[in-house]
């Protein structure tokens, strides 16, 4: 969804080691956002500068890694995935919790260099933004996106990418799944993928979150405990 912005399809693809070393380029990203989320403060900042300064050299023709549109459509499909992925898998929360989720995931753009006055100022503004953004012409898929869309796919490993088109067709926006050329997913397997993932939940917390998790609910219940 984010390489669906030309403009951020144009820095990945010019810019990213994604074809040569896709396994070290996903593991890099995905450890860097853990540790944003999950870790203590000091690694917070530190992942936060490193990001930073690598986005600050990242610029070419009609595009700079910093420019705020750019970081704009980033943050939101971050925020926007996330929200689907709750709808998915069927979970309910009590009023006003999403509505935190949204604040907390403001200050978390203003962290990654967003102006407050740059983003939707509630839930409800910010899905009639992502909603006007995915209908206008901002938003195209290109040649940049289509190639680092399949390659995506055969991560981890060339076997799953079936699987992982089928999932891609199933979870983005209509529009934009007709433009990456992905095959509508039929009713039955479009089913059973649903049903795999609300099965989840029936398993430990421990089998269904990641490290990073354990370790920061572990750190925090040290803290809570320390300053009783």
């Amino acid at each position: 969804m984010q390489v669906a912005h030309p403009g951020v399809a144009r820095g990945v693809a010019e810019h990213s080691s994604f074809q040569t070393r896709p396994y070290k380029r996903a593991y890099s990203t995905l450890r860097a956002q853990q540790r944003i989320v999950f870790g203590p403060t000091t690694e917070a900042v530190d992942a936060l500068r490193r990001m930073q300064r690598r986005h600050a050299s990242v610029s070419g023709d009609g595009y700079h890694a910093l420019d705020g549109a750019l970081q704009l459509w980033v943050w939101g499909s971050l925020i926007d995935s996330t929200l689907y992925g709750i709808r998915l898998a069927n979970r309910r929360f009590a009023d006003g919790i999403l509505e935190d989720f949204y604040k907390e995931s403001v200050w978390f753009g203003q962290l990654l260099g967003l102006r407050r006055d740059g983003m939707p100022g509630s839930l409800d503004d910010f899905r009639n933004w992502m909603k006007s953004s995915l209908e206008g012409a901002e938003v195209s898929v290109g040649k940049e996106a289509r190639l680092i869309a399949e390659s995506l796919m055969a991560l981890p490993f060339r076997w799953a990418a079936p699987l992982n088109r089928t999932w891609a067709a199933m979870t983005l926006p209509e529009r934009l799944r007709v433009a990456y050329q992905l095959p509508e997913p039929g009713k039955a397997i479009s089913a059973a993928l649903l049903l795999c993932v609300r099965a989840l939940r029936a398993l430990p917390l421990s089998l269904r979150s990641q490290p990073a998790f354990w370790l920061a609910m572990r750190r925090v219940n040290s803290e809570e405990n320390s300053s009783v």
